[in-house]
């Protein structure tokens, strides 16, 4: 007997086959073919929705870990560019501005690109 039956599936199974041929033999074969379906479209579902689950809270990390980069990047940029107007140096100027945009860039990708990696599967 198989563990993950529908009764309404296996009588519709039966049903539809009983006017051809009738015999216990052929009603056994055909429940337990059915019930082979059954499992395997229970298997993958079940799977799939676990697999799914993980995926998507994976993705959800990632873009955590992908803003507070970007954030942290814009921070440093930040520092050095203060750092560049105190000491009036315009390379420290050039190298804040440089990491405060790469930074705005890095959180504009985790907030919208990362996203979209769930809808792959």
């Amino acid at each position: 007997m198989c563990p993950v039956s529908v009764d309404g599936y296996r009588k519709a199974t039966i049903n539809r086959h009983h006017r051809s041929t009738s015999g216990v033999a052929y009603q056994q074969k055909i429940l337990e073919g059915g019930c082979r379906k059954l499992y395997k479209v229970y298997l993958y579902t079940f799977f799939r929705q676990r697999v799914m689950a993980f995926f998507v809270s994976a993705v959800g990390a990632l873009q955590t870990i992908v803003v507070a980069l970007g954030a942290g990047l814009g921070v440093w940029g930040i520092v050095n560019l203060l750092e560049g107007y105190g000491n009036d140096n315009p390379g420290a100027k050039s190298q804040g501005m440089k990491q405060l945009m790469a930074g705005g860039g890095v959180c504009l990708l985790g907030t919208t690109v990362v996203p979209l990696l769930s809808g792959l599967f």
